[in-house]
């Protein structure tokens, strides 16, 4: 779930706005240096903040809901 929010927030929030915030910037560097390293640390971030606040919720299956 976490990974495909990330997806969603960042293709459709995120690349769209550097496309128009500096259209200037080469194609590449803008997916992978400005876009693809936040996507990763969101999703790395959002993960590691479930299992650090609910720790049992990866054992119980009935906290399904929490890790999406």
């Amino acid at each position: 779930m976490e990974l495909t929010w990330g997806l969603i927030l960042f293709s459709f929030m995120v690349i769209p706005y550097r496309l128009i915030a500096n259209p200037a910037q080469s194609l590449p560097d803008l997916i992978f240096g400005r876009t693809l390293l936040p996507a990763v640390t969101f999703v790395c971030g959002m993960a590691f903040f479930i299992v650090i606040k609910f720790p049992h919720s990866m054992n119980d299956p009935t906290w399904i809901q929490t890790r999406g």
